[in-house]
């Protein structure tokens, strides 16, 4: 998140792989967050701060794969806040952009 503020960047696909840590003695495992995870994390300093992220691996989409990565989330019940003035989030709009 602080990555994807420092470079303007408020809808993002994060592309980087994180560290797998698997469950052991005081630790429990990590895995890619989900949408609502970032989005939760973002708006804790205030709705203004909402960063809209998805984990993703692969190749870097094209804009027609990036309108199907919003139809499959959406499809699969995946729902982001939608309001640009919510009590809770400032839903940012325009485009996704790739976070390295």
């Amino acid at each position: 998140i602080a990555a994807a503020r420092a470079q303007g960047v408020t809808r993002a696909l994060d592309m980087a792989v994180h560290k797998l840590i698997p469950p052991g003695l005081n630790n429990a495992p990590l895995y890619v967050p989900a949408p609502f995870e970032y989005l939760i994390l973002s708006a804790m300093d205030g709705p203004e701060g909402t960063v809209v992220m998805v984990a993703y691996h692969g190749p870097p989409p094209s804009d027609e794969q990036f309108r199907k990565i919003e139809a499959a989330l959406r499809k699969e019940g995946v729902m982001l806040p939608e309001r640009t003035d919510g009590r809770y989030f400032h839903t940012p709009e325009g485009p996704f952009r790739i976070l390295p």
